[in-house]
């Protein structure tokens, strides 16, 4: 059986001698396994449907559980990201995100999301690390572990107003110092004040957009398991 799919690469491993096991993330399906063979060969034709990034329909030939890509039409290769190291380590902080957090099945707000946001990084080059804050906080959402940071989730009064901030990473709620409860984290007034201005759409710091790529960090790890790793990249630069 033949099929097409939208897909994002996004990882490429060796296999054989001149083929490699790829690992898409689809519009249709969600997250897809497929082999490319003869890639690695100089003159081979599909070459740019394995390489990082590379967006594209991918004609698969389907049997059983394997997947073979047969043909494959690039929509678009982002390689303006190989130009900025900082859009480039973004861009693959999304594409780990989607390899740690993505499923099989379609998710089609998911994988706009990205594309959306790998064409700013590929064509702004600049606000990367805003673009990548605003990624991680959009699809925490679409995936069910949303943060509300509209102020204290108790109170509703603006959580910075006290002189400590707190956050309870069980219900994902932002809460001022009176009313955080028995297991509330204290968190930087700095980090609360940057978690309501990526709400309101506000300017952020440049040291406030470190803190948010943190606190994220540790979130991803105590919700579904896993940081990403590609942040320690991001964060000095």
């Amino acid at each position: 059986m033949e099929i097409k799919v939208n897909a994002l690469m996004l990882k490429g491993v060796d296999y054989k001698d001149n083929d490699k096991m790829l690992t898409l993330y689809t519009l249709e399906s969600g997250l897809m396994g497929a082999c490319i063979r003869g890639v690695k060969k100089a003159n081979a034709k599909l070459k740019f449907a394995s390489e990082p990034f590379c967006f594209g329909e991918y004609v698969l030939s389907v049997n059983a559980d394997r997947a073979t890509v047969i043909s494959a039409t690039e929509i678009e290769s982002f390689y303006n990201l190989r130009l900025n190291i900082l859009s480039y380590y973004c861009a693959t902080a999304i594409s780990e995100f989607l390899l740690k957090y993505g499923a099989e099945g379609g998710d089609e707000p998911l994988f706009m999301l990205a594309i959306n946001t790998i064409k700013r990084l590929n064509f702004e080059q600049n606000d990367q690390k805003r673009l990548l804050v605003e990624f991680i906080f959009s699809a925490l959402n679409l995936l069910g572990y949303g943060i509300k940071c509209n102020g204290c989730s108790k109170c509703h009064l603006p959580a910075h107003l006290s002189e400590y901030s707190y956050f309870d990473f069980g219900s994902g709620e932002l809460l001022c110092e009176e009313c955080a409860e028995a297991g509330a984290t204290r968190i930087l007034s700095a980090t609360a004040d940057g978690l309501q201005s990526l709400l309101l759409g506000d300017d952020i710091s440049a040291e406030t957009l470190n803190y948010l790529l943190k606190f994220f960090n540790y979130y991803l790890e105590l919700k579904i398991g896993e940081p990403l790793n590609t942040i320690k990249e991001i964060l000095p630069l």
